[in-house]
């Protein structure tokens, strides 16, 4: 015996209508076919958020190797300008001790004071120069006095 072809819809149906007539008891087949399409569904909602959070798992993922590199190289930069500014701090130093040593020989205030009052009282403004001297002892001997040119002959 042949069975015609039917639809699926209506396979469906027999096939459950046969169960029941056959003494399946307690089984609903739509309730069974409603649930595993309501558990796909979920699976399916699950599977989508899954994957949304691993692109944004992805996406901090790389921002954070972003942000990683930038305050390395911040680091890096900040490194180089402390060792700049040591470099210049120890020259700084030296420097700052040599003029220490090279204030240690310059004269004190007391010693001005000092060297002033010598000068005014040996006065070297009133010395005669050579010409002077010669000038005097000259005019003393009644000589004519020594004109430049016989200076520099002598």
């Amino acid at each position: 015996m042949d069975m015609p072809q039917m639809p699926k819809q209506e396979m469906q149906k027999e096939s459950k209508s046969q169960a029941a007539k056959q003494g399946v008891p307690g089984i609903d087949f739509e309730l069974i076919s409603k649930t595993v399409s309501e558990l796909n569904r979920r699976v399916r909602a699950v599977e989508e958020q899954l994957t949304a959070s691993r692109q944004r798992l992805d996406i901090m993922d790389d921002s954070v190797h972003d942000t990683i590199k930038t305050v390395s190289r911040d680091v890096e930069e900040t490194k180089a300008q402390v060792s700049e500014i040591n470099s210049a701090l120890s020259e700084f130093r030296t420097t700052l001790q040599q003029l220490i040593k090279q204030l240690g020989v310059f004269a004190r205030k007391s010693d001005v004071s000092a060297l002033e009052k010598y000068v005014d009282l040996l006065d070297p403004s009133q010395y005669l120069s050579k010409k002077e001297i010669v000038n005097l002892i000259r005019e003393h001997l009644n000589m004519p006095p020594v004109e430049e040119e016989e200076e520099q002959e002598e």
